[in-house]
């Protein structure tokens, strides 16, 4: 009988499929949330009582922390300063499941007027004028609407982004 000839790249990629998919499958069953999987459908049940955050092109839901245990926390052994600066969010559109740090991205030419205007409101703010960008970063997601809505009246024409990271990065 014929052997396959089997090469080790084909053998790793095999089983770390195989154990990709057997970990998103625990996650799944235990009610865990995996950052970049589509969340469990009993999670998004219970996130559709509350309102969508929309902010640029990003519209997202947040979950509550310990509604669901988090599995890339785990995984990752995130330490609590970590977990504190972020939130999970389920994408609106299709489920997946990201993480938010809490920051908040505002374009306007004055830097300095943006960074004024969120002035003892966010936990820190990061002006970059060389590309008239503001970083502005919240103790919680939940701020985030507010100073947004604040912002887009004070500047209309200032463009927001909300930056959700839907895989871990891994260092080399």
């Amino acid at each position: 009988m014929p052997m396959r000839n089997w090469n080790l790249t084909r053998v790793v990629h095999w089983v770390a499929t195989l154990l990709m998919t057997a970990s998103a499958g625990v996650a799944m069953a235990t009610g865990a949330l995996l950052q970049g999987a589509v969340a469990p459908a009993d999670v998004v049940q219970q996130l559709r009582a509350a309102p969508a955050v929309t902010i640029g092109g990003t519209s997202v839901r947040p979950v509550p922390s310990g509604t669901v245990r988090a599995a890339a926390a785990d995984r990752a052994g995130g330490s609590a300063q970590s977990e504190r600066d972020s939130t999970f969010v389920v994408r609106d559109g299709d489920n997946l499941v990201g993480v938010s740090t809490n920051d908040l991205i505002v374009v306007y030419p004055d830097t300095a007027a943006v960074s004024q205007a969120v002035a003892g409101q966010a936990k820190s703010v990061n002006p970059y004028p060389q590309i008239n960008t503001v970083i502005v970063h919240v103790g919680s997601f939940d701020q985030l609407s507010t100073i947004h809505a604040a912002l887009a009246r004070k500047f209309p024409t200032a463009k927001f982004g909300l930056p959700v990271r839907y895989s871990d990065i891994k260092k080399k």
